[in-house]
């Protein structure tokens, strides 16, 4: 094992145990860049080693797992119309105040937030930072969203769709940059 910082890590290569997770339901839900690269990796060495990548399993039903919304920030004017009788509902912050928009039933919000584009857009975890960046005329608008529900991020993932960038923020968060060098 390999003690980080009062953490500790271990090697799992019993294939009774790794044969645990044959009939279960494995959902990439944050890094999906690095198994990208992984994958890519494996592709481009194509030696067994290559194929493997270290993972963390939590359990959706982990009373310590949260998904936090992460906040747009526009540096321009954006507007958006939203469905009165739809599905949820997000904050439109401006300088003249902030406004309720319904989202249209069977969309996301980050897909409805989306539909402004990307130019001039910045994201935040904390709503009071974004609501700031308002208020002191460094951004022009902001959105802000609820959380995203675990089971929608598991039905665009069973539809083999990727759900929009900045649409989940899971925590706790995994100390990252983990090195393993030969001696």
């Amino acid at each position: 094992d390999l003690a980080v910082e009062g953490a500790k890590l271990w090697r799992i290569d019993d294939p009774m145990l790794v044969r645990h997770f044959d009939d279960k339901q494995l959902l990439i839900a944050d890094g999906h860049h690095r198994y990208e690269t992984a994958v890519a990796f494996s592709e481009e060495e194509g030696f067994p080693a290559s194929a493997q990548m270290p993972v963390v399993l939590v359990s959706t039903e982990d009373p310590g797992l949260e998904i936090f919304p992460t906040h747009r920030v526009f540096a321009e004017p954006k507007h958006l119309d939203g469905e009165q009788n739809g599905g949820g509902s997000i904050i439109e912050v401006t300088s003249d105040g902030s406004r309720e928009v319904h989202v249209p039933q069977g969309m996301l919000d980050v897909q409805l937030v989306d539909t402004l584009g990307h130019e001039g857009l910045s994201y935040t975890a904390n709503a009071e930072d974004a609501r700031q960046a308002v208020a002191s005329g460094e951004a022009a608008t902001a959105y802000l969203l609820p959380p995203t529900r675990i089971e929608d991020v598991f039905d665009y993932a069973r539809r083999g769709e990727v759900l929009p960038q900045k649409t989940t923020y899971f925590f706790p968060k995994l100390i990252s940059g983990l090195l393993f060098h030969p001696l």
